[in-house]
């Protein structure tokens, strides 16, 4: 998501279950599952017919109901809490093409991680209006996870921006770049008082244009002095 060349506001809400609501809610689901083991008229031919076919369960839905029941365990032990997630991006654009075009890209990384999205309509006011801080209750969605699912899926990081000031000689950074999707980034080479820098690459690659670059933005600098050698 950091490298898309567009804004975008990220909203994540946990609204944490007590104890006693996520173990009914979590055998609810382990139910559920273990109900999907078999289809309704393999059922109906072991109760009418008295035959008993063990091979053709559903593998995947009791692996499901095994693994509610191990996030069971998990919550009654209080290793970890469950709760309901609800995730937004808002998106905006003066043009109406720019912005289809940017959700497509955005819709396109989400599913590339193995996530359904919804493309909000009649929804869309309250989708908004769960995205404000202190609207808990607007657009809450329902799929239960845990804590330890929750801090996997939060945006705890993001590009870095560099320092907004060269501390050393009291100025504005040395350079502002942009990373590749287009985040500020503000060049400053001195750690403390030391501006060591060394860089490094292939012959023709741009080593020299650099350098003659940031010699000729230290020409800014109060009292500033280049010595080539």
């Amino acid at each position: 998501m950091d490298t898309l060349d567009c804004e975008y506001r990220w909203m994540s809400r946990f609204i944490c279950l007590d104890k006693l609501s996520a173990l009914r809610e979590l055998k609810k689901y382990a139910r559920q599952w273990f109900a999907r083991r078999k289809s309704l008229w393999t059922l109906i031919k072991e109760a009418s017919l008295n035959e008993y076919e063990d091979l053709r369960q559903d593998n995947d839905a009791i692996t499901k109901a095994e693994e509610c029941d191990a996030t069971s365990e998990m919550v009654a032990s209080n290793l970890v809490s469950a709760g309901y997630y609800t995730a937004c991006i808002v998106l905006w654009d003066q043009h109406m093409d720019s912005l289809i075009e940017k959700t497509r890209l955005v819709e396109q990384i989400i599913h590339s991680s193995g996530f359904i999205t919804v493309n909000e309509t009649y929804n869309a006011i309250q989708a908004w209006f769960g995205t404000l801080p202190g609207h808990n209750w607007a657009n809450i969605r329902r799929p239960l996870i845990t804590s330890m699912n929750l801090t996997h899926m939060l945006p705890i990081s993001t590009d870095w921006a560099g320092p907004e000031r060269n501390e050393h000689l009291k100025a504005s950074p040395l350079f502002y770049a942009k990373t590749s999707g287009n985040t500020p980034f503000r060049f400053s080479n001195h750690i403390g008082d030391v501006g060591h820098t060394m860089i490094v690459g292939p012959t023709g690659t741009g080593k020299s244009v650099l350098l003659n670059f940031m010699a000729c933005q230290f020409l800014k600098y109060d009292h500033a002095q280049i010595y080539f050698f």
